[in-house]
């Protein structure tokens, strides 16, 4: 749970994302599957870089999953995995990254900078609310019609005799503005939970239409029960301090710049073409 009261200002430089619209199921370098767990979009090694923000290194994207609920229960929304002031959202998604100095995740996990997580909270509105929705319309209908078992996986070739057109990209899964976000050292979720994580949780929620949840949820876990609120609860935050790179909770006088550290700069985050990742990658 983040605590917005408690948060220290940290006035990180922006984020720099390199090659992420390269990253789509129609060009091979993502591969959807059922995990029996989550619904999990998995990268070509060496497509997209993340760099900037609180990070000192470089970080690869390795993969994006979700952690959601239960939507028939009205009484209680749940779902995500942090909470703002104990407030709960219907879906989180991850996107994973390792350092490009580890050669694989395994050696990411075996040190605290060796994973970064974007994470994105969700919020529900309804199915003809007039808001785009292009990347989770898509994979909503992939989820539907080919991902409904464990182990069931949806790739380039599929995608060629989809039906309903349009693909999943990476990009269209990120909001507008990468400006606004909480950071903190902690764990993984799910495994071994090794405390191996730059967190990075984005303050304001995207929009997720309630067509697009269903879909999720009606999909299998791994012992054929329908796959539901596949989220771990929110863990004590002990003695993690918690940073905060914006201006809204100053504004509101939630918190102040007392003890400021880092660069400033409200730039938005930048995408990098392909072309351009290539010059910087060598």
């Amino acid at each position: 749970n983040i605590k917005q009261s408690s948060v220290k200002f940290q006035d990180y430089r922006p984020f720099t994302l390199i090659g992420y619209e390269n990253l789509s199921i129609s060009s091979g370098t993502l591969t959807a599957t059922n995990t029996g767990t989550t619904v999990k979009l998995l990268a070509a090694p060496g497509t997209a870089l993340l760099e900037g923000g609180p990070l000192n290194v470089r970080y690869e994207f390795v993969e994006m999953h979700f952690h959601w609920g239960n939507m028939e229960n009205k009484q209680t929304v749940a779902g995500s995995e942090h909470t703002i002031d104990s407030v709960a959202f219907p879906l989180e998604l991850h996107m994973v990254h390792k350092n490009v100095h580890d050669p694989s995740v395994g050696e990411a996990l075996t040190h605290e900078n060796g994973i970064c997580v974007l994470g994105f909270l969700f919020t529900l509105v309804k199915d003809d609310t007039d808001i785009p929705t292009i990347g989770m319309d898509a994979l909503a209908k992939i989820v539907e019609e080919h991902l409904q078992n464990p182990n069931d996986k949806f790739g380039q070739e599929a995608m060629n005799n989809f039906s309903m057109g349009g693909d999943v990209n990476v990009a269209n899964f990120l909001p507008l503005y990468l400006s606004e976000y909480f950071h903190y050292k902690g764990s993984l979720t799910t495994g071994g939970c090794e405390e191996a994580v730059n967190w990075v949780v984005f303050k304001t929620p995207i929009a997720i239409k309630e067509r697009h949840l269903r879909a999720l949820q009606s999909i299998k876990n791994a012992e054929g029960g329908k796959m539901l609120n596949n989220y771990r609860q929110t863990m004590p935050v002990n003695d993690r301090p918690v940073y905060y790179k914006g201006e809204k909770l100053m504004d509101m006088k939630m918190i102040s710049r007392e003890g400021v550290v880092g660069l400033r700069s409200q730039q938005n985050a930048e995408v990098v073409e392909e072309d351009q990742f290539r010059k910087m990658a060598i």
